[in-house]
């Protein structure tokens, strides 16, 4: 099984676009400093979403292991993102428009099981199926025998 909890960031690309955003050469309405900060924040967001997913990669493990069905396991996650004061809702919104995230077989059965049960997001059975498919094209176990 592959690390999965890795995921590449943009080190190299923000430090070779680093502007200088002092106070007499950085203004407001300039388009090139704009964008360094914005890049800056994506940068942020990015490990941000890093860290997290690691942390519900590892959370969703320890739980299967312990042999806890998936509603302890969601419940789990909840728990774990409130008492890091991150709303869930969030956090499932980022996963689903990463691409990134797109290649790691564990959030894609934590997104299936939350379509599967409506948990953060509308229930959707059919989008349930295209995570698990995800997951299984992955070779994650759980994923092929969408176990739900």
């Amino acid at each position: 099984m592959s690390n999965e909890k890795n995921f590449p960031t943009n080190h190299n690309i923000i430090l070779s676009i680093k502007l200088p955003l002092n106070s007499t050469i950085y203004n407001d309405s300039d388009p090139i400093a704009n964008t360094s900060k914005q890049i800056v924040l994506l940068h942020d967001s990015q490990d941000l979403l890093n860290g997290v997913i690691e942390e519900l990669c590892d959370l969703y493990n320890r739980e299967i292991i312990k042999g806890n069905q998936i509603d302890s396991i969601l419940c789990s996650i909840e728990q774990h993102l409130v008492n890091k004061k991150q709303k869930p809702e969030e956090i499932i919104n980022l996963c689903l428009n990463n691409p990134i995230v797109q290649t790691n077989s564990i959030i894609q059965n934590i997104l299936a099981y939350c379509y599967r049960y409506g948990k953060w997001i509308k229930n959707d059975n059919d989008q349930a199926f295209v995570h698990f498919q995800k997951s299984a094209e992955m070779g994650n176990s759980i994923g092929i025998f969408g176990r739900y």
